[in-house]
């Protein structure tokens, strides 16, 4: 492998191909309203950190109803449907791959830390990672200061961390750490958006073995 001894992976749309499910919920939400529905390619173009910004893209009005009801509702929704989502092709070979090589694992994430224990512990691959990092809340806020955090507790030199994410807040959180960044572009945002980043992006998780 090339000089990263550390792999911070970022869950949702990465490792976790939950996108058919954050749509179909959403849908759920949005109709309950009686509010315009999404699809995949609006999806993409509007998904973003944080998500309260996103919320305000679907037409939500906070004045008449605050974006905290509307994001517990969806998480509730969300949580429970997830487990009948899928792991991204790849995923465990991938990892697999890297912790043969001694390559310290953790995940670094914008969802409630119970949320994405149970997810991970569902799916039998919390071995592979050292530490899960969430937030306490389920609103998908920020995951910088916390990246920052557990990057100073680790010990890991930065220029030795590599993150793997799907949105443009995973290439913020990797600037905000200072670590490299690589971004898989059939995740949450469409390839047009992190394309324009200038950093490297992949196709799927298959290209990570090559890349490192």
């Amino acid at each position: 492998m090339k000089k990263y001894n550390c792999i911070i992976w970022d869950w949702n749309g990465t490792l976790f191909d939950d996108l058919e499910v954050c749509i179909n919920v959403m849908n759920r939400v949005l109709t309950n309203r009686n509010m315009p529905l999404l699809n995949i390619e609006r999806y993409k173009d509007i998904f973003g950190f944080p998500v309260k910004n996103y919320y305000n893209e679907l037409g939500f009005d906070f004045e008449k109803e605050p974006f905290e009801r509307i994001s517990t509702e969806f998480i509730s929704e969300y949580q429970k449907e997830s487990l009948s989502a899928k792991l991204n092709e790849d995923c465990l070979s991938t990892l697999e791959h890297i912790r043969n090589e001694g390559v310290t694992q953790v995940i670094l994430s914008a969802s409630q830390i119970e949320n994405l224990e149970e997810q991970v512990s569902y799916f039998g691959i919390k071995d592979y990672f050292d530490r899960l990092l969430g937030l306490s809340h389920c609103h998908a806020t920020s995951k910088v200061d916390m990246g920052k955090s557990w990057l100073e507790e680790s010990g890991f030199d930065k220029r030795e961390v590599l993150l793997i994410g799907d949105t443009l807040h995973d290439y913020e959180t990797a600037c905000e750490i200072g670590c490299d960044c690589l971004l898989l572009s059939s995740g949450h945002q469409s390839k047009e958006r992190i394309s324009s980043l200038g950093v490297q992006v992949i196709e799927s998780l298959m290209e990570v073995k090559n890349y490192l």
